[in-house]
């Protein structure tokens, strides 16, 4: 389960701060990024940004050994929507959920796609 979501809109230049932070309190190994890659595949501004903030994520932690990833985060805002929804969270009381249900549904989807690749490697 994603311990939080930073929004770096509202974090402001102290979310690196807050990541390492998070990283020396809980012993974190991985640090999963949403890559928000357009619904034509393409990567756009956003995508760029959160590249290059995972790259310069993964320098700061890299003496910690934590490795920093990106996930593409594409429907993971529209599942969580669904899931709320459908556990019958009305709207208005759903709308300050929905970062972490998408940041577990972007957890979940990275973990799946760990679990294949060892999958394919060891057959």
């Amino acid at each position: 389960m994603p311990v939080c979501t930073i929004d770096k809109r509202e974090a402001g230049a102290h979310w690196r701060a807050e990541v390492r932070r998070l990283v020396g309190e809980l012993g974190v190994e991985v640090v999963v990024v949403g890559l928000p890659i357009g619904l034509d595949g393409e990567l756009g501004t956003a995508a760029h940004a959160a590249l290059e903030d995972s790259r310069s994520l993964s320098v700061e932690l890299a003496t910690s050994g934590v490795e920093v990833v990106t996930q593409d985060e594409r429907f993971t805002t529209v599942q969580a929507h669904r899931a709320l929804s459908s556990a019958g969270e009305r709207s208005k009381k759903r709308r300050g959920r929905v970062d972490s249900s998408a940041a577990a549904f972007l957890l979940q989807a990275w973990l799946d796609s760990v679990a294949g690749s060892e999958r394919a490697a060891g057959a």
